[in-house]
């Protein structure tokens, strides 16, 4: 239905390798830039998850190197965020979601239930970096039983008449967001 641009972010799916994709797209003058998806860099090959683990194993696999595993991980993953925000071009970054269940205990007894996350609704959850949804002007999930509708994770006020709550984000709120940016 449109005609753009387009390139192709291949595997290993690092914050680096999307950073300098997204940059390079910046300098090339593109007004707006679309990623999709962004949760390759979370979950994709070569992406965080993989990051981490071979960060633990070169770290000799023990229980006590876990938590330091993910320090350089991170520190690539806040060098892209950083860089991103720093575009001239406006960015839509779309994330996948996936569904989450946990644990818990209640009453005394162990239930199972869709998992709780400020980022999540009804169990479903950004692929993610769990604090990337909130460096975003505005950031929602969009979730098949409700199309297009947007849950807010992150909107502040001075945006929510930008988005109303129950219409399908459309070209109108693009529109009301484009003249927001541009000072209106």
């Amino acid at each position: 239905q449109f005609v753009f641009d387009h390139a192709e972010i291949r595997e290993p799916f690092t914050p680096e390798s999307y950073a300098e994709a997204i940059v390079a797209a910046d300098a090339a003058g593109y007004a707006v830039i679309v990623v999709d998806s962004g949760s390759h860099v979370w979950a994709g090959d070569g992406g965080m998850l993989d990051m981490q683990e071979a960060e633990f194993q070169r770290m000799g696999a023990k229980e006590s190197a876990k938590m330091a595993s993910w320090i350089k991980p991170k520190r690539q993953h806040k060098k892209m965020v950083s860089k991103l925000l720093q575009l001239k071009a406006h960015l839509i970054f779309c994330l996948r979601a996936e569904e989450k269940i946990e644990m818990v205990k209640q009453d005394g007894k162990m239930v199972v239930r869709a998992k709780q996350s400020m980022t999540g609704k009804d169990g479903w959850i950004p692929i993610c970096d769990k604090n990337l949804p909130f460096e975003a002007t505005c950031s929602f999930l969009l979730l098949a039983s409700a199309p297009g509708i947007p849950h807010p994770i992150k909107l502040q006020e001075q945006h929510k008449a930008i988005f109303p709550l129950d219409e399908p984000i459309n070209e109108a709120a693009g529109k009301r967001l484009a003249d927001w940016a541009a000072g209106g």
